[in-house]
């Protein structure tokens, strides 16, 4: 029988402190955030834990053929997602408490459908693309893409006032990844197909804690399944191709080094690769409540603000990590993969600039679903995989991994720089002076910091520099949190 929505979480009432204190949302927004953050952290370094620990006892094919793996994996598991886990904050936050939970479950009977297409077909063509070592174990992890796939939790989580949830999660599928992967690493370092296949079993686990605890949060309701399911589609289809187009051009380098160079270029350029997903994730975390956010500014038709601030927190991470790169990656990558791995260096300093456009474009999302605008991400995602289609062959064949860095970041401007414009051209000062200069001058002080100490250490400069560049936006005030309201307390009936 359907059950309602259960609200887990305490009610708030919006009350602020006198005195210019921090009001009660604003603390609770942020632990909360935290929480959030930890979980979605604990979810991308585990896997980048396991890739770092099998740099270290498997060899450079081997990482290859695992880094082969596990991008095909990650194309399947976007193609079931389809855009559907970015539309289904907003689609909660707009619908009444009481049908939050039929909602839900028309949005899991719709997830389920999509997967199970997207398995098959990821099946079919493990065995036009991949090694013959991996058939097997890819082919379960397809057929089980309506579990592994099921990573839309978040905003359940947000929505129902319990993002802590996101933490559970975390744990369950570090423990479940690091008891599976270590015997295979110790025992069987030759075997890439084992380990993809801890993470498999992993992501049975979270997927599995997960839906229970979205039943737990809301109910789940099957009886509106058919009156929901274009909604859900009118929201969820454009978000989903561009989601999956840009999924294809970020892996797009996988296949063509595969193919071109081997899979021990691939190995070097996975290593790095590593990196700019781990920053997109710290990214995304602090994104993903501007969708709750921005549609509720949005109807209340003062978006500018929490658009500005987006933005803010983009550029105020993606500049620093471009210019301590060049001097930091080095000594990063030298402690954290060895020797072996020495020429993923120059490619990580290259993709930190995929990662502050990733930023970019991650920040104006929300924004564009506010809006509206989200049809235009169809194209500009096109364009991109156009770009990186004609550059990747080309460069890679020229310059190996390096050559795959710079196309995925020809293809990144061209991703963040269509939406850029959309979105400046209907939010008005959505690039506020203010914002400009201070990041600027924040760069600024940064670059002059490490140059004057890179005679002593680069390291040591890279790290000065950060500090500068921290301490000078912090005082800034750029990224307080002003008067947003909390977004991840339960929300009532409207």
């Amino acid at each position: 029988m359907d059950r309602g929505p259960r609200r887990s979480g305490r009610a708030h009432t919006e009350r602020r402190t006198g005195g210019g204190g921090m009001s009660r949302e604003a603390r609770e927004y942020r632990r909360n955030l935290a929480a959030q953050a930890l979980g979605r952290f604990l979810y991308v370094a585990g896997g980048a834990g396991i890739l770092i620990a099998a740099s270290h006892v498997m060899s450079l094919t081997d990482v290859g053929t695992y880094a082969l793996g596990v991008g095909f994996l990650a194309i399947v598991w976007s193609f079931a997602d389809l855009g559907t886990t970015a539309a289904l904050g907003t689609l909660l936050t707009a619908t009444p408490a009481a049908e939050q939970g039929e909602m839900l479950g028309s949005f899991v009977a719709l997830r389920l459908a999509i997967s199970l297409v997207a398995g098959l077909v990821g099946a079919g063509a493990t065995y036009l693309f991949l090694p013959p070592s991996l058939w097997t174990v890819m082919t379960l992890a397809c057929l089980l893409t309506p579990l592994l796939g099921a990573r839309f939790f978040e905003p359940v989580f947000q929505v129902g006032g319990q993002p802590q949830y996101s933490r559970l999660a975390g744990y369950l599928y570090v423990t479940v990844l690091v008891c599976t992967a270590a015997p295979v690493l110790w025992l069987a370092p030759g075997r890439p197909d084992l380990l993809i296949g801890a993470h498999m079993l992993a992501g049975l686990a979270y997927a599995g804690l997960g839906l229970a605890l979205c039943w737990r949060l809301m109910g789940v309701g099957f009886g509106r399944v058919a009156e929901h399911a274009l909604p859900i589609l009118r929201i969820a289809g454009p978000l989903g191709l561009s989601g999956l187009l840009a999924m294809l051009n970020l892996r797009l380098a996988i296949a063509v080094l595969q193919w071109l160079r081997g899979p021990e270029d691939l190995a070097i350029f996975f290593a790095a690769q590593r990196f700019l997903e781990l920053g997109a994730a710290l990214v995304a975390t602090a994104i993903t409540p501007m969708f709750v956010i921005l549609t509720r500014l949005h109807q209340d038709g003062a978006v500018t603000g929490a658009a500005q601030r987006a933005l803010a927190l983009a550029l105020a991470f993606g500049l620093p990590v471009v210019l301590a790169a060049p001097l930091l990656a080095g000594p990063v990558v030298g402690l954290i993969y060895g020797p072996a791995f020495a020429a993923s260096a120059p490619v990580a300093a290259i993709l930190s600039m995929q990662l502050a456009l990733t930023a970019i474009g991650m920040a104006l999302l929300p924004v564009i679903v506010a809006i509206g605008r989200q049809g235009m991400l169809i194209p500009a995602a096109a364009a991109a995989l156009a770009v990186n289609l004609v550059l990747c062959p080309l460069l890679v064949s020229r310059l190996g991994p390096q050559g795959a860095a710079w196309s995925a970041v020809a293809a990144e401007a061209v991703i963040a720089g269509v939406p850029l414009i959309v979105v400046r051209a209907r939010v008005e000062g959505l690039l506020a002076r203010r914002l400009i200069l201070w990041v600027l001058f924040a760069g600024a002080a940064m670059t002059v910091t490490m140059l004057a100490l890179r005679p002593l250490s680069e390291t040591l400069g890279g790290v000065a520099g950060l500090a500068v560049y921290a301490l000078i936006i912090l005082f800034s005030g750029l990224l307080r949190a002003g008067e947003v309201r909390n977004p991840l307390q339960p929300l009532q009936a409207r």
